[in-house]
């Protein structure tokens, strides 16, 4: 479960550790959030609460091996200062970020290119998960973590003992619109949730396609995605912690999509703060 997973410790300012990546905030709004309809949803999942998505722009290429550097040099910089923060655990109450003296970041694999990735879905019994058009088999309500587990589809999301956890591998769960759907679907601190699945569905595919670029490679005509994706889990630093104490660490989460053709990088932040 640790692949691509690393720990990196920072200490002073030179080595291997010391970068030059420059950064600069980008006016940057999400397409999908755009449309009425999703952003009340968003509203209503609680994703707005103690969360943020910004996109800044760097100003030398990028290369997968440059990720521990990159990183450093992100929040060490002006521009992150500025344009990032970090949760104070108060509602929309942010701090500042500042230079890391340790962090963890996985690296995510982004090559699903369609939503035909969660079609098996439909398909599972003993029980259903989801049934005819799309509404969501209810269950006896689990709490994980401090989030109620209400439907057959929360709990295999996030339910290791669940009968339908590993209908998607542990490879499976590392790609980012893994990721993405399980973050929509169980939402932030203040989630209404949803009695069918289409809307998280919907909204995963329009976030995807706001975070993630594509191209088509010209030997087999098919879609790629060109954009390298890290989960950075934890990050500490002068100015306290990537996450306030009491937020779920389980259900928190910061993102970095590094598009480097484009040389710019996308955050989405979320401190998942339990009601109880």
């Amino acid at each position: 479960r640790d692949w691509g997973k690393e720990t990196m410790k920072i200490e002073g300012e030179g080595g291997e550790t010391k970068g030059s990546f420059k950064f600069e905030e980008v006016d940057f709004s999400p397409k999908a959030l755009a449309d009425a309809r999703t952003k009340e949803l968003w509203e209503k999942w609680g994703l707005d609460q103690n969360s943020y998505i910004k996109r800044l722009s760097f100003d030398e290429f990028f290369s997968a091996e440059q990720k521990d550097v990159f990183i450093k040099d992100l929040f060490a910089s002006d521009t992150a200062r500025k344009a990032l923060g970090v949760s104070t655990g108060r509602n929309n109450s942010w701090g500042s970020v500042g230079p890391l003296s340790s962090f963890t970041a996985t690296d995510l694999t982004a090559t699903v290119t369609n939503l035909d990735f969660f079609s098996r879905i439909n398909d599972l019994e003993d029980p259903a998960v989801v049934r005819d058009k799309g509404a969501l088999t209810k269950c006896f309500d689990e709490f994980v973590d401090g989030v109620p587990l209400s439907d057959e589809l929360r709990k295999l999301l996030v339910m290791e003992d669940s009968e339908h956890f590993y209908a998607f591998s542990e490879g499976e769960r590392r790609e980012f619109i893994f990721h993405l759907f399980r973050r929509v679907c169980l939402g932030g601190g203040m989630c209404q949730y949803e009695d069918d699945i289409r809307p998280y569905l919907d909204t995963t595919k329009a976030l995807y396609k706001d975070f993630v670029s594509v191209q088509k490679n010209p030997s087999t005509k098919a879609l790629e995605v060109t954009s390298i994706v890290y989960h950075l889990e934890e990050a500490e630093g002068d100015f306290g912690a990537l996450f306030p104490e009491r937020a779920s660490r389980d259900h928190s989460f910061c993102y970095l999509v590094v598009e480097p053709a484009k040389r710019h990088v996308t955050l989405w932040y979320l401190a998942h703060m339990p009601l109880f």
